[in-house]
Parts: C-alpha cells; sequence; structure tokens
C-alpha cells in the first residue's frame, strides 16, 4: 500500500492476509498546507474499495483535515486502516497599505521576523526590503513546517513639484517686489511665515518659498532681492534776482526731466 503526495512524498506500506482479513497499513499520520491536496492510492485488485469519504475508486485526493478510514475487499476476505490528515494554516504575511512617496524618498517593507525563509521579487533574501522606486514588490515567506505564503504591496513614486520665483531681481528703494511661486499648489511656506501663492517685499534679502502638491510633495526656490540707493541730487540754495542763472543738477545721471 502506498500514500503519494502532491509534493512528491511516498509512505509505504503493506497489505498482507491474515487469518480472516487483510493487515493494511496507510503509513504514518500526514500534514501538509492549506491549500495543498494529496492522493491516497491503494494498490489494483482487490473487488471493492470503500473510503469513509464514499468513494469507491482505489485512489481519492483530500485537501482538508480529518481521519481517512479505507476497507477492502477480495474474496470475501476485508481489512481496513486508518491515517490521520492535518492541514497546517499558512503563515501570516502582510505588506501593508499602497505606498505613495516623493522622490528622493525611500519606503523599508517589512514582511515581518520568524520565518524559515524570505524571497523577494528582487530576489532579496531578508524580511526586509528598502525601495525607492515605483513598482509591485512581492514577498513570499517560508515558515519551519515549509509551507509558504506571498503578500505584495503596490509603490509609487510621485515627481515632485516645479517651482521656480526667477531671476534675482533688483528694486530701488522704496520701490516694492512681487515674488510669485505660482498657482496651483497645495500649500505654501514663505521663510517669512506667508503661506499665499505671492508676497510683496520691500527689503533687500534671500527669500525662499516651499510649496507642497496634492501628493503632500514639496520643493523650495529662493531669489535674492537687492535694493539699490536713491541717486542723491542737489540744486543747491535757492536764489532770488532777476538775472537769469545757471541751476545744475550734476552730472552722472542717466536722465534728467525738470519741471
Amino acid at each position: 500500500f502506498s500514500v503519494h503526495t502532491l509534493g512528491g512524498i511516498l509512505a509505504s506500506g503493506n497489505t498482507v492476509p491474515i487469518g480472516g482479513g487483510f493487515k493494511i497499513d496507510l503509513g504514518p499520520d500526514i500534514e501538509i498546507c492549506k491549500g495543498d491536496s494529496i492522493i491516497l492510492a491503494a494498490p489494483d485488485g482487490f473487488e471493492t474499495y470503500t473510503w469513509s469519504t464514499g468513494d469507491t475508486t482505489n485512489l481519492i485526493t483530500v485537501s482538508s483535515s480529518g481521519t481517512y478510514v479505507l476497507s477492502v475487499t477480495n474474496a470475501g476476505i476485508s481489512g481496513s486502516d486508518t491515517i490521520l490528515i492535518s492541514v497546517r494554516d499558512l503563515p501570516a504575511v502582510e505588506l501593508g497599505e499602497a505606498v505613495n512617496m516623493c522622490q528622493g524618498q525611500s519606503k523599508q517593507l517589512d514582511a515581518g521576523e520568524g520565518f524559515a525563509s524570505y524571497l523577494w521579487n528582487t530576489t532579496d533574501t531578508t524580511h526586509t526590503l528598502t525601495v525607492s522606486s515605483s513598482g509591485t514588490f512581492s514577498v513570499t515567506v517560508t515558515d519551519a513546517f515549509g509551507c509558504s505564503n506571498t503578500d505584495l504591496v503596490e509603490v509609487t513614486v510621485h515627481d515632485l513639484p516645479e517651482v521656480y520665483l526667477g531671476e534675482d531681481k533688483e528694486t530701488c528703494f522704496g520701490d516694492p517686489v512681487t515674488l510669485d511661486a505660482g498657482q496651483g499648489f497645495e500649500y505654501y511656506e514663505w521663510d517669512n511665515g506667508d503661506i499665499n501663492p505671492s508676497i510683496t517685499v520691500t527689503d533687500q534679502g534671500l527669500y525662499f518659498v516651499t510649496v507642497t502638491d496634492s501628493n503632500l510633495c514639496s520643493a523650495t526656490d529662493s531669489i535674492f532681492v537687492t535694493v539699490l540707493s536713491l541717486p542723491v541730487v542737489s540744486l543747491g540754495e535757492d536764489i532770488s534776482q532777476p538775472d537769469s542763472v545757471i541751476i545744475d543738477a550734476g552730472p552722472g545721471f542717466v536722465s534728467y526731466e525738470w519741471s
């Protein structure tokens, strides 16, 4: 008599006529993993086969836990034996929800400790995997008994938003300058605490803005504003005389405009 498993395990026994019947040995009890099945097979040549499942063939396929009994008869002689099939639960592995992150970031996927082996679809064999690119990542874990289970997670890496404040600017003392980070972002944060898309400044200095998009990805840009001093012009003291006089604004200016 023999018991065959789908995994290739073969347990052999003997069918021996003794006294008024056959002594049938189904072999040792068997454990399988959930989702697997085994074939229990008896040799040909008996007149009848009766399994506890109701089957009447010489072999059956089983995938659930239980005690299976086979009775055979031949020329009025009968024999029977039982075998216990135990189904082990698969190891529980959970990689979590889909991952969304921004370009330049990384995420550690963790299959959990305590398994006998790990195999990621990247060929890594550790219980954690650090990823920084988009894709579907899966891991197969195997426990000490040899049962395996697989889980997968989708990772999406989003591009960073593009923000540009333009070239550095120059302005004259007292003239305001508007700095504009552009429309369409979820959040704005200027180094002066302002949270609007644009700000108006009059002081010289370096200004920063950080924008955040709908994926919660952020980018920063800066611009330097130079405040130019006003030109100094002096026409001198007031003049009171009837004759003509030359009034001089001084040389070196780009343009002159008299009233």
